[in-house]
């Protein structure tokens, strides 16, 4: 070994952070009075630490000692109680020695078998079904497969030059969306300052900086190799197919299937689950809302709102007649458990699709074959089309109540009023926020029993990251957005998987238009892996050139 991985620990650190874009580290020049050996003896060079004497290591062991016993102590005292913050030091440690390892080839391979098994994972199989220990998290899928995940994408960065650069090259291309995903990642941790509660506020930045952040530098890698964005575009049909089936079945018998046939090893005594296994009622009609694999039926609403563009895409004529009959009936499938769901938000993410579509469709067509007559009558009537489908929303009597709502759904808009009515005063006085995972408590809003709740993500974003978190992180959410927008409309070809920005933007505007009466983050890895798409295909443009 000739990096100086065993001589110091300079060379290792400008390995894994030099060439980071942005990003520099200074460091102390080395004596010039050493005489350093040549050749087959310079690994064993004497390692050139300006902190470390002989006469000082009895001080610094005895430093690691006193640590030892007073991590000892309080392990012993709080644990089961406390569990969280113990967990610092060792994945400090583990940390440590990733940073250290050798040279080697990333293992891309196994990094993709487990981004596709959290993908599929979250959402075939119900979080709330987890193995569950005194004092620890919750041991489910998701967690099964994202902290490996986690460890590989770190591992392959340490000791891969080669990953590091084809990484860096994909950021350096759109370099506004990883650095306002960096920024954000950095106000997250720092609101944990902000929680009066600090064991929670850890625990939600840990499970935000896994299954976000993590997930969207994985993804932007992932799917730079071509095939993998249709093959997570499959199982995305393919899981929305599951999640409709359990969803019919279980709007048949008025609860979910698994309610009476979970095994002990997976039953957790905590409210929350309990509330999921019970199901939810629209109070005022006394029907059952389906939820499926969902905690809600708003979570299992948002799921498919997020997976209709990207069903609508194999519509296209570019793919097997077989496989768009399939799309086709798949569709109205969708739509009908969004509608037993009795989610809104649902119906208004499927509408939002189908405009978006029809225009996108016919302004391409328009484009690539100017003398048809018919994509032509298309976009000139498209303003007449469009103010039909939003105008039957208002004025025919079943279209209104599913969208927007009538009398029983009066209540939850009410609800929201009120909760914004209590939240804008909170957040002008403390305009910094009040600490990740602590927006609802801060809110201090009750429903009808007596549970808190939050309905918009834009509210809880401010009220846990402040003005400035918000600012971020919608603006990363609306630059995204244009710059798929701005490539699904251009009049350059889109061919082969390039086309997934057409559904990808329009994903990104179901997004935006959800989040402001859904505030659960569940589907949330979704869209990080979304915007890691989205990279990674801007990336592989043809012509591509930086996004900033």
């Amino acid at each position: 070994m000739t990096d100086g991985r065993i001589a110091g620990t300079d060379n290792p650190v400008r390995g894994l952070f030099g060439s980071w874009p942005g990003f520099r580290i200074p460091f102390r020049r080395p004596r010039r009075d050493v005489i350093k050996p040549l050749g087959p003896l310079k690994p064993f060079a004497k390692a050139q630490r300006s902190w470390y004497r002989p006469s000082r290591s009895w001080l610094l062991v005895s430093l690691l000692l006193l640590f030892c016993l007073i991590y000892g102590f309080a392990f012993a005292i709080l644990v089961p109680f406390i569990v969280v913050p113990f967990a610092i030091p060792p994945m400090i440690l583990l940390l440590l020695i990733i940073w250290a390892m050798p040279d080697a080839t990333a293992p891309v391979r196994t990094m993709a078998f487990f981004f596709f098994a959290f993908f599929i994972g979250m959402m075939v199989w119900p979080n709330y079904l987890s193995i569950a220990l005194p004092g620890l998290p919750w041991i489910s899928i998701k967690r099964l497969t994202v902290f490996p995940l986690v460890l590989l994408l770190l591992y392959s960065i340490s000791v891969s030059q080669e990953f590091k650069n084809t990484l860096i090259s994909a950021l350096k291309n759109v370099p506004i969306i990883w650095k306002a995903i960096a920024a954000f990642a950095i106000i997250e941790t720092a609101s944990v300052a902000l929680s009066n509660d600090l064991p929670f506020s850890l625990s939600k930045l840990i499970v935000a900086q896994t299954e976000w952040t993590a997930i969207f530098f994985v993804s932007c890698y992932v799917f730079l190799k071509p095939g993998r964005p249709t093959r997570w575009m499959l199982c995305m049909w393919g899981a929305g197919i599951w999640v409709c089936a359990m969803g019919i079945w279980e709007y048949r018998i008025g609860y979910v299937p698994w309610r009476d046939h979970i095994p002990s090893i997976f039953q957790i005594d905590d409210p929350a689950v309990q509330r999921a296994l019970a199901g939810s009622q629209r109070s005022a009609l006394g029907t059952h809302r389906v939820q499926s694999v969902f905690t809600t039926s708003l979570g299992l609403s948002e799921f498919l709102a997020l997976t209709i563009p990207f069903v609508m895409h194999f519509v296209g004529s570019e793919f097997n007649w077989k496989l768009r009959i399939a799309a086709l009936i798949s569709i109205p499938t969708f739509v009908f458990v969004i509608v037993i769901s009795q989610s809104r938000l649902g119906l208004v993410g499927s509408l939002v699709s189908l405009l978006a579509f029809i225009f996108i469709w016919a302004f391409r067509r328009r484009i690539a074959d100017k003398n048809n007559p018919f994509w032509t009558g298309i976009l000139v009537a498209y303003p007449v089309i469009s103010s039909l489908i939003v105008a039957s929303t208002f004025f025919v009597g079943r279209i209104h109540a599913r969208v927007w709502g009538n009398g029983p759904q009066q209540f939850s808009d009410q609800s929201r009023i009120e909760q914004w009515k209590l939240g804008i005063p909170k957040i002008i006085s403390h305009p910094w926020g009040y600490g990740i995972g602590k927006g609802n408590e801060s809110l201090g809003f009750l429903d009808q029993g007596g549970f808190g709740t939050i309905d918009s993500y834009y509210l809880l974003i401010a009220l846990e990251y402040g003005i400035v978190g918000f600012v971020i992180y919608y603006g990363l959410i609306f630059f995204a957005l244009y710059l798929a927008g701005k490539r699904a409309i251009s009049p350059e070809p889109l061919r082969g998987e390039n086309a997934l920005l057409i559904p990808i933007g329009i994903a990104l505007a179901n997004f935006i238009v959800i989040k402001s009466v859904f505030a659960q983050s569940d589907n949330h890895p979704i869209v990080f892996m979304i915007l890691g798409m989205l990279v990674a295909l801007l990336y592989r443009f043809p012509g591509k050139h930086n996004h900033s």
